[in-house]
Parts: C-alpha cells; structure tokens; sequence
C-alpha cells in the first residue's frame, strides 16, 4: 500500500464528532442448527452500535432491516 493510500484511507475514517461518519458489516455465525448473520451499523467516532439485525440469509432485506431501526 501507499503512502497516498494510506492517507486517504486516514481521511476516509477520521471523525471528530458522533454521527457523522458510519460503518457497517456484516457477520457470518455458523451454529449446530445452520447459519445466522449479524448485519451492524457503528458510529466511527465513539465506536458505539448504532443498530444491528440478525437474520438467516445475508441479503438486502437484512441490511435494510439494521437501518430502518435507525
């Protein structure tokens, strides 16, 4: 990597304030009855969940499901 790359990546997630910049993923847990995934929001800055879902399928419908908690 850069050294160009690696400043924007820095850029890219500096905050100085809750809100303003977010991040999300999502999470595959495998368990004896199958699969569960764990669709995240977090605020960059103070590093809390936002939101979160968790689903039998890592989809839209998911992800959609974790904002519209917002």
């Amino acid at each position: 990597m850069s050294i160009l790359e690696i400043i924007y990546l820095i850029e890219i997630f500096s905050t100085t304030k809750d809100n303003q910049k977010w991040s999300t993923d999502i999470t595959e847990i495998n368990t004896g009855e199958g699969k569960l995934y764990i669709s995240g929001v977090i605020d960059i800055n103070s590093k809390m969940l936002i939101s979160y879902e968790i689903g039998n399928h890592n989809n839209n419908e998911l992800v959609m499901k974790t904002f519209k908690k917002i």
